[in-house]
């Protein structure tokens, strides 16, 4: 069974992401959507399309993965 998140946690979990990697709304939504002015909207009430939420949670997992992965990158080229 997939649960999916409401709007208020996808925001929740958009905002911890922007917290981890030091990004700007605008710059969160242009990337993940092509939508520069996503996130304002989420937070003034607008709820996501199945589409659109599938695309900010995996542009979220993707951006994780490569952070995490960096700083073995990073050990083993030293």
């Amino acid at each position: 069974m997939i649960t999916l998140p409401t709007t208020k946690e996808l925001v929740a979990s958009i905002d911890a992401f922007l917290d981890r990697h030091s990004m700007r709304p605008t710059r969160f939504g242009r990337d993940a959507t092509g939508e520069p002015q996503l996130i304002d909207s989420l937070r003034n009430g607008r709820s996501p399309s199945l589409d659109t939420a599938g695309r900010i949670t995996r542009f979220m997992a993707k951006r994780d993965a490569e952070a995490a992965a960096t700083p073995a990158e990073q050990k083993e080229a030293a």
